[in-house]
């Protein structure tokens, strides 16, 4: 996937969009990545949801392996 300079990503809608496509809690999907030794918070995760703070790899990855999904999937264009 290329993306292009001029291309806006909402990541965050892309994340709750998954999320919500494949029925998941939000609480669980904070508790896998504590357990995973990532520091989450609800706040954190609201935060990362509504474009208020930058994900990190870390936590794109364990998000990815968590949900079940290609990381490539959270960069998709927004229509």
């Amino acid at each position: 996937m290329r993306i292009k300079p001029t291309q806006k990503i909402d990541l965050g809608h892309n994340i709750k969009n998954i999320i919500q496509e494949k029925q998941l809690r939000k609480v669980d999907i904070i508790r896998q990545m504590q357990l995973s030794g990532i520091a989450m918070t609800k706040q954190r995760f609201y935060k990362l949801e509504n474009n208020q703070a930058n994900i990190t790899a870390e936590e794109l990855v364990m998000l990815a392996k968590i949900v079940e999904c290609d990381i490539a999937e959270f960069f998709r264009e927004n229509a």
